[in-house]
């Protein structure tokens, strides 16, 4: 796809993320002077994990539906345009459950969860949803989930637009938290499989975000769909900030 980070909808789009804090924020700048406590790293993987899970899940939710209106041919523009936005959707999605090693503990929201037993966390547990989460966790994952399930398509691609542009930042807290973590001996307390989500999605999310400048292009959205995306983009952007947020109140 044709990288377009030139465009005023891109700019328009990445202002209102960066104005909001879930770009940069006190959280990010605590785990990047490794500030977290012991607890703190294990609210920030529960909670996390919850998100990364739910929007794992929910981009094959959404790439069904996209596929569906090209189907049915829902669209307003191309047919050429909109296989184009959906191969966009599906490597995204395939890249969260890892397609190519045919390995389900390679599932991104799985491979994230190698980071708790050392923890203390339960895995099954976890991945039960059986620790309580915060409140802005809660809201944050209703938000994904009815966004990737809104028939209109602009709802779920202000998810990817939000996730795929903060991504890189989310990933760069945890390398400097969880992967700069040690044992009570002075060791570092992962080794690099537990800590391969983090290295791989240190590559992965500066492509991501190419894509959805990309995909932004591709859809052409006239004056009205571009006001409906800036207020979709808006509430995701501050879901995310009390998100992270309430992550940095809960230190001690």
């Amino acid at each position: 796809m044709q990288i377009d980070k030139l465009s005023n909808q891109y700019h328009n789009l990445f202002s209102i993320i960066e104005e909001s804090g879930a770009l940069k924020n006190p959280f990010f700048e605590r785990c990047r002077r490794n500030e977290l406590s012991e607890d703190e790293l294990r609210t920030y993987l529960i909670n996390w994990f919850q998100i990364t899970k739910t929007f794992a899940i929910n981009t094959l939710n959404y790439s069904a539906m996209v596929a569906r209106k090209l189907q049915l041919k829902q669209f307003t523009i191309s047919r050429e345009r909109i296989e184009a936005f959906l191969l966009g959707v599906i490597e995204i999605a395939a890249v969260e459950f890892e397609s190519t090693t045919k390995d389900r503990n390679n599932f991104h929201y799985k491979a994230f969860a190698r980071l708790a037993p050392k923890l203390g966390i339960d895995v099954t547990k976890l991945d039960n949803d059986d620790y309580p989460l915060l409140s802005e966790t809660l809201r944050l994952a209703l938000n994904i989930v009815e966004y990737f399930d809104d028939e209109d398509v602009i709802s779920g691609f202000a998810i990817l637009f939000v996730v795929e542009t903060i991504a890189y930042n989310i990933v760069e807290s945890m390398n400097n938290s969880f992967a700069q973590a040690k044992d009570p001996y002075g060791n570092m307390l992962y080794n690099i499989n537990e800590t391969w989500y983090i290295s791989k999605h240190l590559i992965l999310e500066l492509e991501h975000s190419d894509e959805v400048s990309s995909m932004l292009k591709i859809l052409n959205l006239n004056e009205s769909q571009f006001e409906t995306m800036k207020i979709k983009v808006a509430k995701v952007s501050n879901s995310f900030n009390n998100f992270w947020n309430a992550l940095n109140e809960k230190k001690n």
